[in-house]
């Protein structure tokens, strides 16, 4: 009898999980994730449902499509992750910076300009990706004659300069990404 076969002991009629979580960084996000596989009997085998929380308060994020070893077993992997934290990336961006020009009638002057833009990826765990605000950006914009701004006002010394992109990052948690321009006087300045 050989020592190098993997032996169990139970009747799978519940997930048993085989060998240890596996940590690893993500690189992008640098969130942990954790990965561990699975063994049960395929006529019991059901999904965990995404966001339930598991090893080291980690939320369920992948589990993948179940493999038949033989016998009536099948084996899956389960993958949990820990929400991201927030960052700001610094990138290069050409902005389309708008100035009102005249009175009567009123016009809208465009003056691209190169500008260090903040892009900022947050992340929710949710089941309701509609309850995460989005951002818009802010234009002018000449409707009948009459000038109005659009988006979201300006807060700060900077403004959206394009609409939040809200993705799926993995199960249950979503990323954000806003891109923010310095205000035209911040960057004149």
């Amino acid at each position: 009898m050989s020592d190098d076969a993997v032996h169990f002991d139970g009747d799978y009629s519940q997930p048993v999980q085989s060998g240890p979580w596996i940590p690893h960084v993500d690189n992008e996000t640098q969130s942990t994730l954790y990965t561990a596989e699975f063994f049960q009997i395929a006529s019991n085998f059901k999904r965990m449902e995404f966001g339930t929380i598991g090893v080291n308060k980690a939320s369920l994020v992948e589990e993948s499509e179940g493999t038949y070893p033989g016998g009536p077993l099948v084996k899956w992997s389960r993958t949990f992750a820990s929400v991201p934290l927030s960052r700001v990336v610094p990138e290069g961006f050409v902005y389309n910076y708008q100035f009102e020009v005249g009175t009567d009638p009123v016009s809208i002057l465009e003056f691209p300009l190169y500008v260090t833009s903040d892009v900022t990826y947050d992340y929710f765990l949710t089941n309701d990706p509609d309850s995460i605000k989005l951002f818009r950006s802010y234009r002018l914009q000449i409707i009948g004659g009459v000038l109005y701004g659009i988006g979201d006002i300006p807060t700060g010394d900077t403004l959206i300069a394009e609409n939040s992109i809200l993705t799926r990052w993995k199960g249950n948690i979503w990323q954000r990404v806003t891109r923010r321009v310095p205000l035209f006087t911040t960057v004149a300045a």
